[in-house]
């Protein structure tokens, strides 16, 4: 009987091996099933969205609201200009907004760059 199954060579780094046998040892499986475990479980869709998530940066800004009299109408305005900025550019991710005795501190996040990896 011919099995369906087709053999292939693949090449990989020395210290995966050697993480895929560990793997394989302490699932009790040999390491060509732990492999395709692997293989087969990168292609749920699930799994498949959080791997294939593009990387962020994470970035920290600050803006200084003036005096006290004024900043109630300064923090307004710096809230406006952040409304109005991560609604132009929807890959920008505004993640928190803090405000602080004479400011507002805000996290954002935007798609890394393969140059900022």
């Amino acid at each position: 009987m011919v099995s369906a199954d087709i053999q292939f060579n693949l090449r990989v780094p020395v210290k995966l091996k050697e993480k895929v046998a560990e793997s394989a040892k302490a699932s009790g499986r040999s390491i060509n099933a732990e492999a395709l475990v692997r293989l087969e479980k990168s292609f749920d869709s699930n799994l498949q969205a959080s791997v294939h998530k593009p990387r962020r940066r994470i970035m920290l800004g600050t803006w200084n609201c003036g005096n006290e009299e004024g900043r109630s109408t300064m923090i307004e305005k710096c809230w406006k200009y952040l409304e109005d900025f991560f609604d132009r550019y929807s890959d920008y991710e505004l993640i928190n907004v803090e405000t602080q005795e004479h400011g507002i501190i805000f996290w954002y996040s935007y798609p890394a760059k393969e140059s900022d990896l």
